[in-house]
């Protein structure tokens, strides 16, 4: 027995729009035109004839008949009406499925990992489309402007029944000439949502690769150094490392394209079991460790200070927010200071006052720092707060 949706508000989210698409693309074919009356479309399946109304969205008993609707394509399809439901609403958006495999109860993870899995959703669809303007092995902190603007539209998808699922749902502009074949190579035409997740299958099929070929042969770091022009990067392999959570639990993701530009050709299945967990996390901390991300301005308050002797040069940590940071991380940043610096930091670390810096970030072992610091400055405490 197929379970049913019966929610109101569900039955009425897909709109007119989206159920004609889907009938469609789905092989449907519509059987009237008369202005006013019922839009019956047809299809036969096993050697049934099955037909259906799309329901005007101005329907009064608009709900009752995407019902209807749901029960055929459930019968014809011989799936869920909620499985049917969800392609309905993602007719136009490319989505992304991220399953873990956290032990507990069916869906669930826990609440610490679940937060950052959010996190690391947006980070490695954002490293993909940032490396499709750029390709970097270590991804700026700052994104280009277009990354920044794509990441604005995407969306937060619901979760699923099972493992613990998120989703992200990209919005594909619609194909307006229905004779376009299926593009098989890059076209540089494409709308830029769909060339961000062409990118994102490459980089995750890169990054899929390298940890396979680190784990049985001696490439090593030099099977991640080969996958940059696919979209590969420390910033990716990192992601894919915290949707794994603190434990480190399988990782598998589906990408999902809109059923109005079908793709075919493109690898959309992608499993990371724990121990390439463990060889992303590695490359990652490698790859940052041969190259620097960038040259970065620090803002934020000295949380530590230290130095060999009463006078000289000495070394700082900042408890900060890297500049051009989307997310607003705050993270914890030391750098070595010339000595008139250095009493300026002492100074700010007793007053509370912001500091600022500027230098090349790297990454050391666990520890993130600043090279070549310059352009230190104080900022008092009255300047985060005018006219106090």
């Amino acid at each position: 027995m197929r379970v049913r949706v019966l929610d109101p508000s569900a039955l009425a989210s897909p709109g007119a729009r989206r159920i004609r698409l889907y009938l469609r693309l789905n092989g449907w074919a519509q059987e009237t035109t008369d202005q006013g009356g019922p839009d019956v479309w047809g299809r036969q399946a096993e050697g049934d004839v099955y037909e259906v109304i799309a329901p005007s969205q101005t329907a009064r008993d608009f709900t009752s008949r995407v019902s209807e609707l749901l029960h055929t394509l459930s019968v014809v399809e011989d799936r869920s009406e909620s499985d049917v439901l969800r392609d309905l609403l993602t007719v136009t958006f490319d989505v992304q499925y991220l399953r873990t495999g956290h032990e507990g109860p069916p869906g669930t993870a826990p609440l610490r990992d679940a937060a950052d899995a959010v996190a690391a959703a947006h980070n490695l669809l954002a490293s993909a489309t940032a490396a499709l303007e750029e390709p970097r092995l270590v991804q700026p902190s700052r994104r280009p402007a277009k990354t920044t603007d794509f990441m604005r539209k995407v969306l937060a998808g619901p979760t699923s029944v099972g493992s613990f699922v998120i989703s992200t749902w990209v919005p594909i502009p619609p194909r307006l000439s229905p004779e376009e074949d299926q593009v098989l190579f890059d076209d540089p035409n494409e709308p830029f949502e769909r060339q961000a997740t062409r990118h994102l299958s490459r980089a995750l099929a890169a990054a899929q690769q390298a940890s396979d070929e680190a784990l049985s042969s001696d490439a090593g770091l030099d099977a991640f150094l080969a996958g940059e022009q696919d979209g590969l990067s420390a910033n990716l392999c990192e992601a894919l490392v915290a949707l794994a959570g603190e434990q480190e639990v399988p990782l598998g993701i589906t990408l999902a394209w809109a059923l109005d530009r079908p793709m075919q050709h493109l690898p959309s299945e992608f499993s990371f079991p724990t121990e390439s967990i463990s060889v992303l996390r590695e490359a990652a901390r490698e790859l940052r460790q041969r190259l620097p991300e960038e040259v970065v301005r620090v803002r934020g308050n000295v949380v530590r200070l230290h130095r060999d002797a009463v006078s000289g040069a000495g070394d700082v940590t900042i408890a900060g927010i890297v500049s051009g940071d989307d997310l607003g991380k705050l993270r914890r940043i030391s750098a070595s200071l010339a000595e008139e610096d250095y009493e300026q930091a002492i100074e700010a670390h007793q007053q509370f006052s912001d500091v600022e810096i500027v230098g090349e970030l790297y990454q050391r072992g666990t520890r993130t720092h600043l090279r070549d610091a310059r352009g230190f400055a104080v900022h008092p405490a009255a300047d985060e707060h005018p006219g106090s």
